[in-house]
């Protein structure tokens, strides 16, 4: 009976912020994280302009991060006007 071989599937060595995590950040630690984000994006970048990043995939992924914690911190920013009684009118 032959062996059949086996294929590895590649290990993302990117590590990804979770969104369940990120909800339970004030939102000063969430902007300082935006910030930390901003900074490695800036970091990857020039990594790559310089040929010497090793998997370009992480530029991928810290640009998701980014999105994902605006993404939380806006609907932070919306639920405490809505808690506020903020309701807006529009037009007249």
């Amino acid at each position: 009976m032959p062996q059949k071989k086996r294929v590895q599937k590649r290990k993302r060595q990117v590590s990804q912020v979770k969104a369940r995590e990120l909800r339970e950040l004030s939102e000063v630690d969430l902007a300082e994280k935006l910030s930390d984000l901003k900074k490695e994006l800036f970091n990857l970048r020039f990594q790559q302009a310089t040929n010497s990043l090793e998997n370009p995939m992480q530029i991928r992924a810290v640009k998701k991060d980014i999105a994902r914690v605006k993404l939380i911190a806006r609907q932070a920013e919306i639920s405490q006007k809505g808690k506020m009684g903020g309701e807006r009118t529009y037009g007249n």
